[in-house]
């Protein structure tokens, strides 16, 4: 859930909660502040930017930080696992091939739905 406005992530992670089992698992991966495109591109709110070069030219970027994110999911999930991983290697360039990335860090979560 890397893409897309807070709002909209905010939607989507309430929909994934509202469609699985009480103990259902989540596994998910966030832009990370950490990240070193955070603060790069268009600004596009206080959280998100786009790139404005690449494979994701245009695509709005909303990036994390732990307070931000556990606001985000613990209202829906009880969280296993939240931490913020280097992805370049994972993401490598068959995601990225005009502009590979270089310091890139996602928050990867492992989560359970709450019970009603």
């Amino acid at each position: 859930m890397l893409h897309g406005f807070p709002n909209e992530i905010a939607a989507t992670v309430a929909s994934v909660a509202n469609q699985l089992e009480p103990h259902g698992l989540l596994y998910a991966t966030f832009g990370s502040q950490r990240d070193a495109r955070f603060g790069t591109g268009e600004k596009l709110g206080e959280q998100t930017y786009a790139p404005t070069e690449g494979d994701e030219r245009g695509i709005p970027h909303t990036y994390f930080n732990e307070p931000e994110l556990r606001k985000l999911l613990e209202p829906h999930f009880e969280i296993e696992r939240l931490e913020e991983v280097p992805v370049d290697m994972i993401a490598g360039t068959w995601a990225h091939q005009q502009k590979p990335l270089t310091n890139a860090t996602h928050w990867f979560v492992e989560a359970q739905r709450k019970p009603n």
